[in-house]
C-alpha cells in the first residue's frame, strides 16, 4: 500500500489535469485489487470483494 500512496501523490501533483493510471499485472496478479486500492485513497467510494481481498492477503511465508 505505500507503493500506491507514493503514486498518489505524484498523481495530486499533476494538478486538475486529466490522469490515468495503468496497473499491469504483477508477478501476484495484484491489478485489480491495486486498482481499487487507489481508487480509496482518492476517496471514491468501492466495494473490495472479499474473495479477492483473501487472494491477496498477506502471508507470513511470503
Amino acid at each position: 500500500m505505500e507503493e500506491l500512496k507514493k503514486l498518489k501523490e505524484k498523481v495530486k501533483a499533476l494538478g486538475d489535469r486529466e490522469t490515468y493510471i495503468f496497473f499491469n499485472n504483477t508477478a501476484k496478479a495484484k491489478a485489480v485489487l491495486n486498482a481499487l486500492q487507489m481508487k480509496l485513497l482518492f476517496g471514491i467510494e468501492v466495494k473490495i470483494p472479499q474473495s479477492l481481498q483473501r487472494a491477496h492477503a498477506e502471508r507470513e511465508w511470503e
